[in-house]
């Protein structure tokens, strides 16, 4: 399996969907997608981690998608790592316009177009993960079902490195330096910031 993961990132590659490092411009962090689906597949490469989950919509269509991750230094600081058969929640957001088809069909691999960048997991014992450094945790949180209190405790119980994403984007935020500042919901945060055990200053 390793051996078609390689094939089909270079694939992508050839084709312009994927740069060898995304950065930050390149992630419409103002629209999140929730996917819901079991991990066909997992592996930590560089420069991105790679995942493929398999979602079944309510009309009986199973779709694949293709979910980027952090580097492996990232990777390494998860507490939890996805296993095939698990079945996990991510809120992901797209490449910006233009960036990957949306059309693209399936490799011989069986693999998919439907592409993201992987910010948070949700992980079948309900705990947060952070998977990818682009996006908007605030994004992640307006939009989603989950309770705050399951937010407040991953900001509280992750690495430092979560704690300081999410203070660094909120900084961002209400200094208007982000083009996406807009996307991030300042009574929510504000609220939330200030439940912390360690709220940012």
């Amino acid at each position: 399996m390793k051996k078609t993961m390689a094939i089909f990132a270079a694939a992508l590659a050839s084709a312009g969907a994927v740069q060898a490092h995304h950065s930050l411009s390149m992630v419409d962090i103002s629209t999140s997608i929730w996917v819901r689906g079991k991990v066909v597949h997992f592996e930590a490469v560089n420069p991105h981690a790679l995942m493929v989950l398999e979602e079944s919509r309510a009309n009986g269509e199973v779709r694949r998608w293709t979910i980027e991750g952090g580097h492996s230094g990232r990777i390494g600081r998860m507490g939890v790592l996805p296993r095939e058969g698990d079945v996990i929640e991510v809120c992901g957001f797209p490449l910006r316009e233009g960036l990957l088809s949306q059309d693209s069909s399936p490799d011989p691999y069986g693999f998919s177009g439907q592409f993201v960048h992987g910010h948070t997991l949700l992980m079948p014992d309900g705990h947060w993960e952070l998977f990818g450094p682009y996006g908007s945790l605030a994004e992640c949180m307006t939009s989603s079902d989950e309770k705050r209190d399951s937010w407040l405790d991953f900001l509280n119980n992750a690495d430092s490195s979560v704690r300081d994403l999410w203070c660094g984007q909120r900084w961002s935020a209400q200094q208007g330096l982000s083009s996406n500042s807009t996307a991030y919901p300042t009574e929510l945060g504000d609220e939330i910031n200030g439940l912390m055990a360690e709220p940012c200053e």
